[in-house]
Order: structure tokens, then sequence, then C-alpha cells
């Protein structure tokens, strides 16, 4: 308990003291190598490095994972996250087939269905099993095929059950 206050504590005030200045945070890939160096905003969201970096992985997929070692999800801004200044990220490749996006943009998701299997529902549309690979609408992230989650049936989009985001679609 004396733990998970002190950790409590100490990111409260990174958080505190991160939000008076910009933070240089640097980017670097397993290997070490540095990818990226950047000056990064609380606001800024995780979203919008990781665009940053796409570009400079030539469109190959992949994860960010902050100084705590846990991966930091691209609907979070980098306040929230705990980045602080001199901080350094970093980059794990995604392996397997990319995600498949859904088939209508702007899609009012007005059939759901709640408690479905990614690989089943996947295959049930008739594609191949190998190629079953999605990212949540919501945070991103990736979904594993195992996974049950809410479908909608109009665009064939996912939705981790614990994610907001069952409105319309902007992708």
């Amino acid at each position: 308990l004396a733990q998970v206050l002190y950790l409590k504590q100490t990111l409260q005030h990174r958080f505190n003291n991160f939000d008076l200045y910009m933070a240089v945070v640097t980017i670097q890939l397993l290997s070490g190598h540095t990818l990226l160096v950047t000056e990064l905003s609380p606001s800024d969201s995780v979203r919008s490095l990781a665009q940053r970096v796409q570009l400079e992985l030539d469109g190959n997929l992949f994860d960010l994972v902050g100084p705590n070692e846990r991966k930091l999800r691209r609907s979070a801004s980098i306040g929230n996250c705990g980045i602080a200044d001199g901080d350094t990220l970093t980059v794990v490749m995604r392996s397997g087939a990319p995600p498949i996006p859904p088939v209508r943009t702007n899609c009012p998701h007005h059939r759901r269905q709640t408690d479905v299997s990614v690989g089943a529902q996947h295959e049930g549309w008739g594609r191949k099993w190998s190629a079953c690979s999605y990212d949540c609408m919501s945070c991103e992230d990736r979904i594993d095929p195992g996974t049950n989650v809410v479908v909608c049936r109009d665009c064939k989009g996912f939705w981790h059950k614990c994610c907001p985001g069952v409105g319309v679609s902007s992708l």
C-alpha cells in the first residue's frame, strides 16, 4: 500500500510539474537506436505523436511503450500518460497482418452487438482466419482474435467492451 501511495504521489508530482513546460522526449527502437527527439506539450495526443513516428517507420505497424514499461493508448494525452521531460519512449514493432479497417465511414453504428468473438465474427464474414487483425475503433489498440467485444454489423468495426465510442465513426 505504501508503494502504491508513493507511486501515485510521484506521478502526480510529475504531472503537475510537466504542466508548466514543454518536454523533450526521445523515441527509440528496442535496439536502442534513436528514431526521433521531439518536444511535446501535455495536451498533445499520443495519436499525433504516433503519426510522426509512423512517418519515420515507412508505414510499419508499431506500439509506443512509456517509461513505466506500459503501452501508451493512442487516445490518451501525453500529460495523462505521465510523460515528463527527458523520458524515453520505446517503439515496439508489431508482427502479423495489418489491421482491417471498417468497410464504411461515418457509420451511425445502429446494428451493434455485444459479446462477439472477433475471430468467430471475422470468419463468419467469410474472411480468412490468417488475416484476422483488427484495432479498436475507440482506443486504436490491437484486439486479440479471441476477445469478446462490441461489433457494428454495418461497418464491420470493433470496440473493446470497456472503451467508449459507440457513436459515429470518424474513420
